[in-house]
């Protein structure tokens, strides 16, 4: 699937802001310091994943990196038991090129670490993961003459508590593409045949982990597998920023 492709048929997981409406409230947290919305832009700013931090990354256009097709935050809300989804005090997200498709990291700070913490501990739960599973393995969607919509066929769940702490972890998805049905007419508007629809595997990887009253999500989309060194490197980025601006 060409870049282009891959863009406008990414179910918009990196607009996590457009799912939450933000408040401008200081709320304290479980150490009695409220956290300013100001504070909380300059941490998911530093943390977020930039271009010059990863070997061969682009920066996508503004113009797209926004686009949505509808509002995202399905794969946190796996994490609420069908309660009301908490809302964050922000949510901020940057999204990259790199040569295995395309990676984005999303910085969710919610109202207190104790709610951060709750959510992580409730986002590593076998009832989670089956959420997560069903929501990203559904995070491709084509329109022809019938929508057609990916979904998960083989899944690998990795614990990240060694390295990123308590209820971090990763999500490694093989998910398949329906082939799609052409529109009519087009056989007969082109001079060479078509080939056989086919169905298209893409593979969905992400990485979830929490530094005081922040979720951080590491999220790629492609048709190469994800290197685990390129996975660690860019884990290990998010973290170390996250650490050392930690609110």
């Amino acid at each position: 699937m060409s870049l282009q492709g891959l863009l406008t048929t990414t179910v918009a997981f990196f607009s996590l802001a457009a799912s939450f409406p933000s408040t401008a409230l200081a709320v304290p947290t479980g150490a009695n310091t409220p956290i300013t919305k100001v504070q909380a832009v300059a941490f998911a700013q530093a943390v977020n994943l930039k271009a010059s931090e990863l070997p061969e990354a682009e920066a996508l256009p503004t113009s797209v990196e926004h686009t949505r097709e509808e509002p995202a935050g399905r794969e946190l809300r796996c994490g609420s038991h069908d309660k009301p989804f908490d809302r964050p005090l922000l949510d901020e997200a940057s999204a990259l090129y790199i040569p295995y498709g395309l990676l984005a990291s999303a910085v969710v700070v919610m109202q207190s670490e104790a709610l951060a913490e709750d959510l992580s501990t409730a986002l590593a739960s076998r009832r989670a993961s089956t959420c997560l599973v069903r929501s990203l393995g559904g995070s491709l969607r084509i329109e022809g003459e019938t929508t057609v919509r990916s979904h998960a066929v083989q899944v690998k769940l990795v614990s990240l508590a060694h390295t990123l702490g308590p209820g971090a972890f990763a999500v490694h998805i093989l998910a398949v593409l329906p082939p799609i049905k052409l529109p009519r007419g087009l056989h007969h508007e082109l001079k060479k045949p078509l080939p056989k629809p086919k169905a298209t595997f893409t593979r969905i990887d992400a990485a979830f982990f929490r530094v005081g009253p922040a979720e951080i999500v590491l999220f790629r989309i492609g048709k190469k597998p994800f290197p685990p060194a390129y996975e660690s490197q860019a884990l290990s980025v998010l973290y170390s920023h996250a650490e050392e601006n930690k609110l």
